[in-house]
């Protein structure tokens, strides 16, 4: 060991710094060596949803048009472009390429490659949209404030309303397929629809279970 140590430290020495340096530089390039450091503090803002489209790749939104990406299982972050500043509330992908977030004065964002480039789909609402599900890269809802639901089967190039589904705002919806759905509201609302949302009826909010201690 020590004669290896001798050989480096004389002749060899500017060659072998060299040599890991092009090593280091290779490694970083290629994503091998992450200097990337994720603290609490990074973003000093609100985070409103989150949504993983497998085990590895996740978005996070927030305040003033805010989203996050992982690709590691959330061992690390990176900030995606959004091109807007508006609040998003929700985020919904159906695959690791599409997806659509959405938040206050009615704005609408999708994108068709990971989160590399988000489009702005509406934006002159005033209405406060709550929630966003997808069952495929087509077919989609949206629920709010003042808007009843919203569904789209264009992939949100134009997207049309259920009129008065509820008299309450809705917080929440999700569909097991493209008939099959739920949404939730204000004052223990919740509604169910077997064709698409054409037709919503009030289901039972009475909570059978016991109190847990």
């Amino acid at each position: 060991m020590t004669m290896l140590v001798k050989k480096i430290r004389q002749p060899h020495l500017f060659d072998f710094q060299i040599a890991l340096g092009v090593i280091w530089a290779c490694l970083t390039m290629v994503g091998c060596v992450s200097q990337e450091v994720v603290r609490k503090a990074d973003w000093e803002t609100n985070f409103t949803d989150l949504h993983f489209a497998n085990q590895r790749q996740g978005w996070i939104v927030g305040l003033n048009g805010l989203i996050l990406h992982t690709m590691d299982g959330g061992q690390t972050w990176i900030q995606q472009e959004s091109g807007v500043k508006k609040d998003l509330k929700s985020v919904c992908f159906t695959n690791n390429r599409y997806g659509w977030a959405v938040g206050y004065d009615g704005i609408i964002i999708s994108t068709d490659d990971g989160g590399r480039h988000w489009q702005i789909q509406e934006g002159d609402s005033s209405a406060m949209f709550n929630d966003v599900f997808f069952v495929n890269s087509k077919v989609g809802w949206i629920v709010g404030e003042d808007v009843d639901v919203l569904f789209t089967r264009n992939g949100g190039k134009t997207w049309k309303r259920h009129q008065f589904v509820s008299e309450f705002p809705l917080n929440g919806v999700w569909f097991a397929n493209k008939y099959l759905g739920w949404t939730v509201g204000e004052y223990d609302r919740i509604l169910t629809t077997g064709d698409g949302g054409k037709g919503w009826r009030e289901q039972s909010n009475r909570f059978e279970g016991g109190e847990t201690e």
